[in-house]
């Protein structure tokens, strides 16, 4: 098992992370094969580990099943949110799953262009309207529209909220109802749109175990 256990967002895939994807155990909600669903991701929470790292929906789901933030020796959540919706409009959302069908291409680009990345860095598959993961993709926005989280800080826990300061998709009052609710959590405001860089996320991974990923 690796050191870290890296629990990417909604269309998070291993691409926009290459070294890091490679150096951590790197999980995809919804449409990596081990990973279908909340209950898989759960499971494989449940089992602990050194680090945790999760971005995101991933961080959102860490959040719903609290208990396992005690598993983990270190925890970082990027961007969490304990509901979508109260950063981004439930309509919004709606309408990117009816896009799915009729142009996911261009609908991948647009949510790629609003986590800040540029478009050399958008691993958008060639033929998107075949690809196998279009039915995943509108699982795990179905997943967003419907999952709320209202974690208590398990005893022990070492977490720290990083929240990205010029992130368009969870805005700041959805991580900040995050800090109200795991009162006492440390809380890092970095540089940098909902998708940080990988050097950023290095960085902060250098600072909360003490030792480089890579």
């Amino acid at each position: 098992m690796a050191r870290i256990l890296f629990l990417s967002g909604w269309a998070g895939f291993a691409p926009l992370f290459p070294n890091l994807s490679k150096a951590c155990e790197f999980i995809t909600p919804f449409t990596d094969p081990d990973s279908p669903d909340e209950k898989a991701v759960f499971e494989r929470l449940d089992k602990g580990g050194e680090t945790l790292l999760a971005w995101s929906t991933g961080a959102h789901m860490a959040l719903k099943h609290g208990r396992c933030l005690a598993t983990f020796r270190h925890v970082l959540l990027v961007a969490p949110f304990l509901r979508f919706t109260d950063s981004f409009p439930a309509r919004v959302v709606q309408a990117m799953m009816d896009q799915l069908d009729r142009d996911p291409a261009g609908l991948l680009h647009n949510f790629y262009t609003n986590c800040g990345l540029a478009e050399s860095a958008m691993p958008i598959p060639r033929h998107p309207d075949q690809h196998p993961l279009i039915g995943a993709l509108k699982n795990g926005l179905q997943y967003l529209l419907d999952s709320t989280a209202a974690p208590t800080l398990p005893q022990g826990a070492d977490i720290t909220l990083v929240m990205p300061q010029n992130d368009k998709i969870v805005r700041a009052r959805a991580a900040r109802s995050v800090v109200q609710t795991l009162d006492g959590t440390a809380l890092k405001q970095v540089p940098g749109g909902h998708c940080l860089s990988e050097e950023t996320l290095h960085a902060l991974l250098h600072e909360k175990t003490g030792t480089p990923v890579f």
